[in-house]
Parts: C-alpha cells; sequence; structure tokens
C-alpha cells in the first residue's frame, strides 16, 4: 500500500504515471494471468447448482461471470436488458455456500428439537 501511495499522490496523480498499453503488451505482460471468457449465469440472484459447480470448478480463483441486468419497468419506452460482468472468488462464493449450509442443518435440528 505504502509504494501505491507513493506513486499515486498530489505530486504524480494517476494521469502523470499512467503508461499506455497495446492490446498485445497486455497480453504479453499479464496474459497468464488474464481473465477471457465468462460464465453466464441466467440469474445471479438465484444460480442453478450447475452453474455453482461451473463457478466453483473454474481453473482460476477469479471467476469472471457475465449476466443481463433487466431495466426498470417503468421507463418508457423500455430500456434493453444491459450485459453486466462480475468476478467472483472462489473462496468467498465457498464460504458463503457452506455457511448456509450449515445455518440451514442449524435451523432443523433446532425445529426437531422442539417437536
Amino acid at each position: 500500500m505504502d509504494l501505491w501511495f507513493k506513486t499515486f499522490s498530489q505530486k504524480a496523480p494517476e494521469p502523470v504515471v499512467k503508461h499506455v498499453v497495446s492490446a498485445m503488451g497486455l497480453a504479453r505482460w499479464f496474459g497468464h494471468a488474464m481473465l477471457r471468457r465468462p460464465l453466464f449465469i441466467r440469474d445471479v440472484q438465484r444460480p442453478t447448482p450447475l452453474e455453482l459447480a461451473l463457478v466453483m470448478n473454474y481453473p482460476h480463483e477469479f471467476v469472471p461471470v457475465a449476466w443481463m441486468e433487466e431495466p426498470g419497468l417503468t421507463e418508457d419506452p423500455p430500456a434493453r436488458p444491459i450485459r453486466r460482468f462480475d468476478v467472483v472468488e472462489q473462496a468467498d462464493l465457498s464460504q458463503r455456500i457452506a455457511q448456509r449450509f450449515v445455518n440451514g442443518q442449524l435451523g432443523r435440528i433446532v425445529m426437531q428439537g422442539a417437536a
């Protein structure tokens, strides 16, 4: 973080220190780490088990996800859907799935104990 703040400070704002690079240069420098093919998930609020499995088995810890955002229905004329992109961290997703599973099991145990 110190290096970041030293590089991008009031003395050297981003426009002064930026380096314009071609697509070929970008691929040469970062090609091994670039996320190229996003997974399309139909409903990011309610992904299917297959979609979750695809995210969890993606060959990188950060998974590019594409989805369509539906605009508000009150617009006249109606706006077209917008294609959005997010990056999902597999470890964070795993933790969230595990937490929901455990919470669901606890709820079942409590309900059985009350009966």
